[in-house]
């Protein structure tokens, strides 16, 4: 009798599903709510995030290009400032400046412009390891399967002790804001750069409108 228990089919593990726990009929419906609003938001900062950069590109086009176009057209000289609204403009000339980098040059498929790009990019790195190397920041190029996301996460404080390493370059790079700035700076203390150092740099002028107070 005591193996009726162990053979009796009412025992086996499908007819043990009345006594499951069954979430309420609310709880459901409030993470069904939670799900949908994580998607909602989800979906809203991606749209945040395109207009974001959508903004900060008509903005740029706005300032550089549009803006100084007309009030040249409309006799404005640089330094000249014209309100409207309420908001000064101020047409100014900059000065922008680069020293191209290696993604730059990989991307470059003339050969003899690639040439020349790195030519800048060795005379500019030269140049600033005179007069500025603070502006000279490290910078790695790192090829990382798309499946090793553990290794990206790890390589910055850990690529020489990683067991497997991913194949990796080191290069030198300075940010074109960084160095335009500092031309700028240079240029105000009435330092007169070479007609070497502006190619190197790839020096050239550029009017833009600024907004003032």
């Amino acid at each position: 009798m005591g193996n009726d228990f162990l053979e009796d089919d009412s025992t086996t593990e499908e007819n043990w599903d009345e006594f499951k726990v069954e979430p309420e009929v609310g709880d459901l419906k409030i993470l069904n709510d939670l799900v949908k609003r994580a998607a909602e938001i989800k979906a809203g900062i991606t749209k945040l995030e395109t207009r974001t950069e959508q903004g900060k590109s008509l903005f740029k086009d706005l300032m550089e290009v549009q803006i100084p176009q007309k009030m040249e057209r409309c006799g404005f000289a640089v330094g000249d400032t014209v309100s409207y609204g309420g908001i000064k403009v101020e047409l100014k000339s900059d000065t922008y400046a680069n020293v191209p980098s290696i993604s730059a040059i990989n991307d470059e498929k003339d050969e003899k412009k690639r040439q020349e790009l790195i030519d800048r990019r060795a005379a500019g790195l030269a140049i600033l390891e005179e007069m500025a190397p603070t502006l000279i920041k490290r910078k790695f190029d790192i090829a990382i399967d798309r499946e090793q996301p553990e290794q990206a996460q790890l390589v910055k404080n850990l690529l020489e002790e990683m067991e497997d390493p991913p194949e990796w370059t080191e290069g030198l790079n300075v940010h074109p804001a960084t160095l335009s700035k500092w031309v700028r700076e240079k240029k105000s203390t009435a330092y007169a750069f070479t007609p070497h150092q502006e190619w190197a740099f790839g020096l050239f002028p550029k009017k833009v409108a600024k907004i003032t107070k």
